[in-house]
């Protein structure tokens, strides 16, 4: 199954930077790339070396992003979020790994291919996007990665529901602290978070 859809993205890969691709083939391309992940999902074993099975699972998280980014282009959102259900799992493998930043590209494409997505289709993916923003911004914080962990954070604030802020103020106020906020924006922040834990 693996070659069969290696196979079927070939001609992608092989095609010159900057050519057309129709919108009828990007789904086609993004079903390839949803099944590579599934296949890949299966080759994992419980008794496996544990570097294979985090080889694998960072493996599947490449083709399941580049699955979502290519359902987008085609106009299937239904199918971008069935790529997405499938994402989560192979996130918590890798951040419990000695390499989380593994987790850095796959979860920036999904990231940026969720909030996308037509406004209909959003509540599904909420949930979902907070954990991403969490996982991303733990991997932000481990590189110490201010600057890109507020701007991350920015995007989170102005594109999720205000219903599911809460999760992600304390790492708010985490990174602007270490980015170098005033105290006088910092006071204000921390008041809002007091403000919201009481509220909820």
């Amino acid at each position: 199954m693996v070659e069969a859809c290696e196979a079927a993205l070939a001609p992608l890969r092989a095609a010159p930077k900057g050519s057309k691709v129709l919108k009828d083939e990007w789904r086609w391309y993004a079903l390839a790339e949803v099944t590579h992940g599934e296949a890949i999902e299966k080759l994992l074993k419980p008794d496996q070396n544990l570097q294979l099975q985090l080889q694998l699972h960072a493996q599947a998280l490449g083709h399941l992003a580049q699955a979502m980014a290519h359902a987008n282009r085609a106009g299937l959102g239904s199918m971008c979020v069935s790529a997405a259900e499938r994402f989560w799992p192979h996130c918590k493998a890798l951040m419990a790994s000695s390499n989380p930043g593994a987790l850095r590209a796959p979860v920036g494409v999904a990231l940026k291919e969720l909030q996308e997505l037509e406004a209909a289709l959003q509540p599904q993916v909420v949930d979902l996007r907070v954990r991403l923003y969490e996982a991303m911004l733990g991997v932000l914080a481990a590189a110490q990665d201010w600057p890109a962990g507020l701007a991350l954070l920015t995007r989170a604030f102005s594109s999720l529901p205000s219903t599911a802020h809460q999760p992600l103020w304390e790492q708010k106020v985490t990174f602007m602290c270490k980015g170098g906020a005033s105290k006088k924006l910092m006071v204000r922040v921390r008041v809002r978070v007091r403000v919201r834990v009481r509220v909820s």
